[in-house]
């Protein structure tokens, strides 16, 4: 376990040190993947609602202070999401790729949809929500997420399998 620990550990710090440092070249029409959301849902799919609440809060945190904005709801919302899919992983077959891909597609719109709400809220009130950031930002980056999730999903995935043949551990 301590070994999936550290694994987990170093791909949040490799992600968020990617997501911070290189977010102009990564922009595709205008909108950028999140990376640690759709890490946090690949390893709640794994590992379950425990693993993913633990990776969505910690590394929602970490964002959170590299950010300097609103401190804690980007880790509030990453722990959900984290929840949300790891209890997903025990009703459904979590090896099938239309999963992943359901769960990260509609895993973004409701992170990213309520990111814009509470913004929006708390900074100019709710008379001025519009649907245009849903289409032009927020449905973009699902689609985004995605294919970014089919990358980490196979890497992550592989190096879990690996750790827990070497480990002895059994699914």
């Amino acid at each position: 376990m301590k070994i999936k620990a550290a694994f987990y550990s170093c791909c949040i710090l490799m992600l968020i040190v990617i997501q911070t440092t290189f977010p102009e070249y990564a922009k595709i029409f205008g909108v950028k993947p999140n990376l640690i959301l759709v890490f946090t849902i690949c390893a709640a799919l794994l590992d379950g609602s425990t693993v993913g609440a633990i990776i969505g809060g910690g590394a929602g945190l970490a964002m959170d202070l590299l950010s300097g904005k609103l401190i804690g709801l980007t880790a509030l919302l990453g722990m959900y999401a984290g929840v949300v899919t790891g209890l997903a992983n025990k009703r459904i077959f979590r090896n099938n790729i239309f999963v992943l891909l359901i769960s990260v597609f509609a895993t973004s719109v409701f992170y990213e949809g309520l990111v814009l709400f509470l913004n929006v809220f708390f900074k100019t009130g709710i008379a001025s929500l519009t649907i245009e950031p849903l289409i032009g930002t927020i449905l973009p980056e699902a689609l985004y997420n995605c294919i970014v999730s089919l990358v980490i999903y196979w890497f992550v995935s592989a190096v879990v399998r690996k750790i827990e043949l070497k480990t002895g551990i059994q699914r």
